[in-house]
């Protein structure tokens, strides 16, 4: 319930500050003057979202723990004039994992 309650609030002003991948979708192109902009396939993103090279405990954590908050932080970032929205009415579905172990690696956090 929180979850919505936060998400909610926070689109109120069109910048939801963490997009979890599981409740996520994201627009990978836009329509701009008759040709398709990248937006999520963005070069800017993908070059500092795809960096593994860490150095301190902090980028550790932001890499690995934080990767949907970093990742919304560098959508804001890039397109500040964009907003990020929670549509509660929205639906998905998850495929299962086969085993015990993948689940774990899923529940890190």
């Amino acid at each position: 319930i929180s979850h919505h309650y936060a998400k909610a609030f926070e689109s109120l002003f069109g910048i939801v500050t963490c997009l979890p991948g599981c409740f996520s979708m994201y627009r990978i192109k836009s329509p701009k003057n008759g040709a398709w902009v990248p937006i999520l396939a963005n070069p800017d993103i993908i070059l500092e979202y795809n960096q593994n090279v860490v150095t301190t405990l902090h980028e550790k954590n932001l890499l690995l723990l934080g990767e949907d908050r970093f990742l919304t932080t560098l959508m804001l970032r890039t397109f500040p004039k964009r907003q990020m929205m929670f549509v509660p009415q929205a639906r998905c579905k998850t495929v299962v994992p086969d085993e015990f172990k993948v689940l774990l690696s899923q529940r890190r956090r």
